[in-house]
């Protein structure tokens, strides 16, 4: 027979091992598309006041194209920065890829599912994709302060500066991802390059999933898993 304590035991440790095998690293061949046949609204972002994308004149803000390159085959994709100081390149590069997890994938997921070509973004066009990648920018660039993070389009250490279509619709966005409770819809990848842009890459799940456990979260069940554990030993009969 076996205890609730062990069946708790058995289903804790699958988590784990799903957990770290979702944190696996891959590496991926991937060249941007380019401007040029895009459409967007111009930007820019602040980071503590200083100025760290857009120039004088703003820069355009969207969807970015790109393409993978494996075995001899190319794939395209889209994905969003989330690395507003770095430049990109048309030239392919080697990107680290692995799931975003934490409160940070979790957010991401809330936006994709809330947002990405539905609800407020269904009608995709300059301005939503323009307003969804400066969502992504808020929840990707916004730090804590004494441990807390406020979360402004307008406001905050950091910031953007456009048409107020723009950051209006920005706002809905962010508020639909941050008051989200549902499963998620997508899974949430970051490509990371030292050169390059970070990005943050979506895909759509066929059957909707739980948020996964953030590491607080396991720390908490481990926690309550002493305790169970301590318990059902005391009650063991000497």
């Amino acid at each position: 027979m076996i205890s609730r304590t062990t069946k708790f035991a058995a289903v804790f440790a699958a988590a784990v091992v799903s957990h770290t095998a979702l944190a696996a690293t891959e590496q991926v061949d991937v060249a941007w598309k380019g401007n040029s046949a895009l459409a967007g609204e111009r930007m820019k972002a602040f980071v503590d006041g200083d100025q760290v994308y857009g120039g004088s004149r703003g820069a355009l803000a969207h969807e970015l194209g790109y393409t993978q390159l494996a075995g001899g085959t190319s794939t395209s994709f889209e994905a969003f920065c989330i690395e507003p100081t770095q430049p990109n390149s048309k030239l392919t590069a080697t990107y680290d890829k692995s799931v975003l997890g934490g409160n940070e994938g979790k957010l991401l997921a809330a936006l994709y599912t809330t947002s990405y070509k539905t609800g407020a973004g269904a009608a995709w066009d300059s301005v939503a994709q323009a307003a969804f990648q400066t969502a992504v920018w808020e929840l990707t660039q916004e730090k804590a302060v004494n441990g807390s993070t406020t979360y402004g389009i307008l406001d905050g250490n950091f910031s953007v500066t456009g048409a107020s279509g723009v950051t209006s619709l920005a706002s809905t966005f962010l508020a639909s991802a941050l008051s989200y409770t549902g499963t998620s819809t997508y899974s949430v990848y970051k490509l990371t390059n030292g050169d390059y842009q970070d990005l943050v890459v979506a895909t759509k799940l066929t059957s909707p999933v739980a948020v996964v456990p953030e590491p607080e979260s396991y720390a908490l069940l481990l926690a309550g898993l002493g305790v169970v554990a301590w318990v059902a030993r005391r009650r063991q009969p000497r």
